[in-house]
């Protein structure tokens, strides 16, 4: 393969660089998101980014929400507390949610990605009900509630077993007024700016779905007002860029002691190699306490745009060590 095929999508695309860049010979499986990768006789099948690093059964326990939370809380890893339910079950969900965990809480769906399905600081009976209906409706059979980590940031902690590691902060799109320009037009030209050409991970904010729309009507506008001059107007809770929220390489920042738990958790997963660790953490400038930290998700199929490409920061070119990994003969 000298030339990578169109239908591959970005996140396979930069894993297929790098190969080529060590002369590993690539043979694509038309019709298919399936690459046999050869070097002087080692054969590695990478399909859609997923490789011999990563077990199947892990892969099955991680794509899980609520199996990975009771396994993490059987290792005394602090996570929210929440239960699963089917996706007609909800009357029985919100008695949960207002008797056990109370408001604010989290419905997400048990499998899933990109953040679809999520919505998060859910504070009323009127909004749990219409978003875990619009769960539902993503066709996952089953969702989970939890309770809200509250005033704390979002972070993707990428971490190996030989050690390496990169971290980004993901925060919800926002836009600034400039005393002339409607919210929507403030939107679209952010939009604009991120799309031509597109240099990041960030993805076009999503604001005319039920959360956008939700979300800026609570905060008292219409997409036609004009905010005014340095007016910041957060426009999602959910901070994936998949639906336009933020990324910051904050590597260089982060508190010894977050290194070296997400090198702990890692380790709870004997074989796996590397994975995307998701902490919801109040200030990881200073050390980690179990009363200032959750983990959220591991994931397995790693965002690798989200460290090559971050918005802000600098980037971090993960590929490099996962690849040291498949064939380390070319490491040098």
């Amino acid at each position: 393969m000298n030339e990578i095929p169109g239908t591959i999508h970005f996140n396979f695309r930069l894993m297929i660089e790098e190969l080529l860049k060590r002369g590993i010979k690539l043979e694509y499986i038309e019709g298919s998101d399936i690459v046999e990768a050869e070097y002087d006789g080692h054969v590695e099948i990478i399909a859609n980014a997923d490789t011999s690093l990563v077990p199947l059964n892990y892969a099955d326990l991680l794509s899980d929400k609520y199996l990975l939370k009771r396994y993490l809380q059987k290792k005394d890893v602090p996570v929210c507390e929440g239960r699963m339910f089917d996706h007609n079950e909800l009357d029985l969900a919100l008695f949960y949610a207002k008797s056990k965990l109370e408001f604010p809480v989290v419905i997400k769906p048990v499998a899933g990605s990109c953040g679809i399905g999520v919505f998060a600081n859910i504070k009323t009976d009127e909004d749990f009900m219409l978003f875990f209906k619009e769960a539902a409706s993503t066709g996952q059979g089953k969702l989970l509630v939890e309770k809200y980590f509250a005033q704390a940031d979002d972070y993707r902690f990428f971490t190996t077993v030989t050690g390496y590691q990169a971290i980004v902060k993901r925060t919800p799109p926002c836009v600034v007024g400039d005393g002339v320009s409607s919210i929507h037009e403030l939107v679209q030209a952010e939009n604009n700016r991120r799309r031509y050409p597109r240099r990041t991970c960030e993805g076009e904010i999503w604001l005319q779905d039920i959360e956008g729309a939700r979300m800026l009507s609570q905060s008292g506008y219409h997409y036609i007002d004009v905010l005014t001059e340095g007016k910041i107007l957060q426009l999602r809770n959910n901070s994936n860029v998949y639906f336009g929220g933020q990324c910051e390489d904050v590597t260089d920042s982060v508190h010894p002691s977050y290194l070296k738990l997400t090198s702990e958790i890692l380790h709870l997963f004997p074989q796996l190699k590397y994975a995307g660790i998701d902490l919801l953490a109040r200030d990881i400038t200073k050390p980690a306490q179990r009363d200032n930290y959750v983990v959220s998700e591991i994931e397995y199929r790693v965002g690798f745009s989200l460290h090559t490409h971050p918005g802000k920061g600098i980037p971090r070119n993960i590929l490099t060590p996962i690849v040291d990994m498949l064939f380390p003969e070319t490491k040098n």
